[in-house]
């Protein structure tokens, strides 16, 4: 059975895109609706409005994309899925180390998707980072670019029970054979 962990929430982000999507639909609808009356205007009106459908469309599927982030224990794989845009799947043998950590400069790691290119890969929108080593680098698919990485930092909902899961799953914690 599946253990899943979302990532944590990206309220620095959703909250202030659905208001501006508000304000923005609500200020369209205002401008554009007395020009639906008038005959000569009508065709102005409607390519508006179809612009302000078209926008609040687009910030609904931004904001879910968003909210597709999470981690998940399947078998003997970790799958990360990352707003939509990301995804991996690692094999948990590789798992060298779990642990919990506090980054230094903690704004530059906690909006979005990093990288350093080298080696590290940080999926965060806030929260406590959870850090993953492998033995060797694992491959991951940013834009167009491959980054061979050897420490995943993540931060999800439930961090200890993350590690805590990842810790009972991985082949490394589990005691050698006598």
């Amino acid at each position: 059975m599946p253990h899943r962990f979302e990532c944590s929430p990206a309220l620095w982000f959703r909250v202030p895109l659905r208001a501006v999507t508000l304000v923005v639909v609500a200020l369209g609808l205002y401008v554009i609706a007395p020009a639906l009356g008038e005959a000569a205007t009508r065709d102005r009106a409607i390519a508006g409005l179809a612009v302000v459908v078209l926008f609040a469309a687009a910030s609904s599927v931004v904001t879910a994309a968003v909210a597709d982030s999470y981690a998940e224990i399947e078998g003997d794989t970790l799958l990360v899925r990352f707003e939509g845009m990301f995804f991996a799947a690692y094999p948990l043998r590789d798992i060298t180390m779990v642990q919990r950590i506090d980054p230094r400069r903690r704004w530059r790691h906690s909006l979005g998707l990093s990288t350093d290119w080298h080696e590290r890969l940080v999926l965060s929108h806030g929260g406590e980072l959870v850090e993953i080593q492998f033995r060797r680098p694992q491959p991951a698919r940013l834009l167009r670019r491959t980054v061979p990485v050897r420490r995943l930092w993540i931060a999800v909902s439930e961090p200890d029970a993350f590690i805590e899961a990842l810790n009972r799953a991985a082949r490394w914690s589990e005691p050698a054979a006598a």
